[in-house]
């Protein structure tokens, strides 16, 4: 369902319910019910996909805090290709350390975002300095496979060792890069806390042992 004189927006869970970014609570919810009545699988007959998507976009647009988290980043905490789990791990990590610690004052929330900023930072410098070095080994392998003119046999061993190296080197790259949405998704789940840790909106539901547990 489309609103009349309104576009839909290009974002997946606006688009479902065919409405703007601009779309008011009541628009989400009446847009919602239209397409249930034309998709519920007890009461529509068109597909019940068109109803799934419907009903999970009014679940995460329906609240003002997923919302928010989702107009500001576009993170869909509870979507299909969610890092929620990640994530919440990442936090449960962080907030162990900084109630062990007595620094972090009356705030464990703050000390926690600026514990994330921090490994956030390392890891992105990690990644500038291992990408760089990813750059000049493949122009290393240009210069050997156009320039060699040492004994075929040679060279060939050299090219696949440093071949090796790079798949290698790209599987870290690849694996730095999860770390990195990781962490992000992280501090854009602590805008989802009040103050009040360990929070349910986590999916923690209880700490044992010293540890995080994932309910």
């Amino acid at each position: 369902m489309k609103l009349i004189g309104t576009r839909a927006s290009s974002k997946p869970l606006y688009a479902a319910l065919g409405l703007p970014e601009n779309a008011t609570a009541a628009e989400i919810r009446d847009s919602f019910i239209c397409i249930a009545m034309a998709h519920h699988p007890d009461f529509g007959s068109g597909p019940s996909e068109v109803f799934m998507e419907a009903m999970h976009a009014y679940g995460v647009l329906s609240d003002p805090a997923m919302r928010r988290l989702y107009d500001r980043h576009g993170l869909d905490v509870d979507g299909p290709d969610s890092l929620k789990k990640e994530a919440t791990v990442v936090i449960c990590n962080a907030l162990m350390q900084v109630l062990g610690s007595t620094e972090y004052g009356t705030n464990p929330v703050a000390a926690v975002r600026s514990a994330l900023l921090s490994e956030l930072n390392e890891m992105v410098q990690s990644r500038e300095g291992m990408s760089g070095g990813v750059v000049k080994v493949e122009r290393g392998l240009l210069d050997i496979e156009s320039r060699w003119s040492g004994a075929e046999e040679m060279k060939e061993k050299l090219l696949k060792m440093i071949r090796a190296r790079l798949v290698l080197t790209r599987d870290e790259l690849e694996k730095l890069d999860r770390n990195i949405r990781i962490e992000r998704a992280a501090l854009m789940l602590l805008e989802l806390v009040n103050y009040q840790m360990p929070s349910p909106v986590f999916g923690i539901s209880r700490i044992r042992g010293g540890k995080c547990v994932i309910g």
